[in-house]
């Protein structure tokens, strides 16, 4: 497979522009096929040359064609991390679907990245999980793994794929809903959104219920890490909203990267 890193890591930063192009306009209301990118300062129309990703802002030096003003480097931020996740998914060893064809499991993991990322960056930005993205995500998530467990011989059937996949997604649902609504009525506001539920639940359906778990408690470390450095350094304030989301996704990467067995031996 490595053969083909570097076919993935091209798709991989052009996939990546164009879900930043995604994240910008969707919120927006605005159409992602017209009109074509434009300077954020000047609204300029950008040429294909100042368009090429990841490459223009470097040939660029990170400042608008026209107007001379510094561009962002959210842009950049995103393609690159797209790119990483693109060649993460090559190595990638997921337990869920353990005795695939590694190209099976990296194109899934190309698909199930790209979510996630787009997820965090909702998430990072306005502090929102679309629930129809994450409605997305289980579904294409359910048929994807079902469709790769199914194709094993011999290895899994429809029941094992309902035990696990379908009630892994149950569980996200009602025990993080029902965790919702509790900390909501005795702390008077809730602990998490509703929008970390549907995630945790597309988590279930992409990774099963063993993956959903180790997920779940490597983002409450990292969080807890996050908001701990936070206070320590008084950029995070008792009382304020923190996205989760993004822990959320880190987890699921790093359960489907590194699979089940190795997760637990880290952390026993």
């Amino acid at each position: 497979m490595l053969l083909f890193l570097p076919i993935f890591l091209l798709v991989g930063v052009s996939w990546g522009s164009f879900l930043s192009l995604v994240t910008i306009r969707i919120p927006k209301g605005e159409s992602i096929v017209s009109p074509r990118s434009k300077c954020d300062n000047c609204e300029h129309p950008l040429s294909w040359t100042e368009n090429i990703p990841l490459l223009s802002w470097f040939l660029l030096k990170g400042v608008c064609k026209h107007c001379k003003q510094p561009i962002s480097m959210r842009n950049p931020l995103i393609e690159i991390t797209s790119v990483i996740l693109f060649g993460i998914s090559i190595i990638a060893n997921p337990s869920c679907i353990d005795g695939s064809s590694n190209l099976l499991i990296s194109l899934s993991g190309c698909i199930f990245f790209s979510i996630l990322l787009v997820l965090t960056i909702f998430d990072i930005e306005y502090l929102l999980l679309p629930k129809t993205l994450c409605y997305l995500g289980i579904i294409v998530g359910l048929i994807t793994i079902s469709f790769i467990k199914l194709s094993i011989t011999g290895q899994y059937s429809i029941s094992s794929v309902i035990q696990d996949n379908f009630f892994a997604t149950l569980i996200g649902f009602i025990l993080f809903r029902a965790f919702y609504l509790i900390t909501k009525l005795i702390l008077g506001k809730p602990a998490i959104g509703v929008g970390d539920g549907n995630l945790i639940a597309m988590l279930g359906a992409w990774l099963g219920l063993n993956g959903l778990g180790l997920s779940v408690v490597i983002s409450i470390l990292l969080g807890g890490i996050y908001c701990s450095v936070g206070l320590i350094r008084r950029t995070i304030h008792r009382g304020d909203v923190i996205a989760y989301g993004p822990f959320l996704s880190l987890g699921g990467v790093l359960v489907w990267t590194f699979g089940n067995e190795f997760i637990i031996n880290i952390l026993i």
